[in-house]
């Protein structure tokens, strides 16, 4: 995802009047605003408001692409594995093929 996560403070006398002290970790809502617009509000005084719910369903959405693009890449993995044990197979048979071509035709001299 596009979006980093950032800590931040409130500054004790802010402008939206919260009083939260500590660190936070969250998105910064100008960020948040280019990848998910919808996320984001403005309120009375022009402040931009995140809200998190659309960014959780878009990494819920993100998160099951991923398990797809997973699941996807391990048939393909199981495909090939199986390939190649017949391409074993038929290596080990054509190797048990020109041992006995050999031993019928005996020593070359």
């Amino acid at each position: 995802m596009q979006l980093q996560p950032v800590r931040y403070e409130y500054k004790p006398d802010n402008a939206l009047g919260l009083k939260v002290s500590g660190q936070h970790i969250g998105f910064g809502a100008q960020a948040v605003q280019k990848i998910i617009p919808e996320a984001v509000t403005k309120n009375d005084k022009g402040y931009l408001l995140v809200n998190n719910d659309p960014i959780l369903w878009t990494m819920l959405n993100a998160i099951k692409e991923q398990q797809r693009e997973i699941q996807d890449q391990h048939q393909q993995l199981q495909q090939k594995r199986t390939h190649i044990e017949k391409l074993e197979t038929r290596l080990a048979a054509l190797e048990i093929m020109v041992k006995k071509m050999t031993v019928q035709r005996g020593p070359r001299r």
